[in-house]
């Protein structure tokens, strides 16, 4: 099947955007959102390069490009600020540019603040958080040096809900989550 054919949800709308030839990265894509964020972009002709931990994203790689699309694998741990300053200038070697970045990875455990060791709330925030905050940086100036591009932060609302509806143990996630809100609001206000 060619890149058009790749199966698509339901009700997904792709309206008048026009993907085809950019260069998409995607952190968190061996599953969920982020996988699905990848087979809809490569559906509509972007080169998806995914980048996450789980190695089972190259099977993911793989499964676009037998189906038409194009895709890359990245294995990358974000908890490894040595492994995301390196996937910029990975993805540049490749591909030459970037022109969506998309912040989708999650570490989301469920604690109690007091259960929680500082060390995993840490991870919590560096994968989360500091890892975009990372990609973020290194991706603005080549998406400056050129005078576009789309940085997109995919926020969680777990850990925005009242604790009688599930929003209880998520103090971590709710953290790192919240502030990469406000980063996004604040780096928009600066490009």
């Amino acid at each position: 099947p060619s890149a058009s054919q790749l199966p698509l949800k339901e009700g997904i709308d792709m309206g008048d955007a026009t993907f085809k030839g950019k260069i998409v990265l995607i952190t968190g894509s061996a599953k969920g959102i982020g996988r699905s964020v990848a087979e809809m972009l490569a559906s509509a002709v972007a080169m998806v390069v995914l980048v996450d931990v789980d190695p089972s994203g190259r099977a993911v790689a793989d499964y676009i490009s037998k189906s038409g699309g194009a895709a890359d694998f990245v294995k990358a741990d974000l908890g490894d600020t040595a492994q995301v300053e390196g996937i910029i200038p990975l993805v540049m070697a490749r591909h030459g540019t970037i022109d969506i970045l998309v912040n989708n990875a999650i570490r989301c455990p469920i604690k109690s603040l007091v259960e929680m060791e500082q060390a995993e709330f840490d991870a919590v925030m560096q994968v989360n958080f500091r890892s975009a905050v990372q990609l973020t940086r290194k991706t603005l100036t080549v998406m400056t040096g050129k005078r576009r591009g789309v940085i997109l932060n995919i926020l969680s609302t777990a850990g925005a809900k009242p604790p009688e509806v599930g929003g209880a143990y998520l103090s971590a996630c709710a953290a790192s989550k919240g502030a990469l809100a406000a980063f996004t609001l604040s780096t928009a206000a600066e490009v």
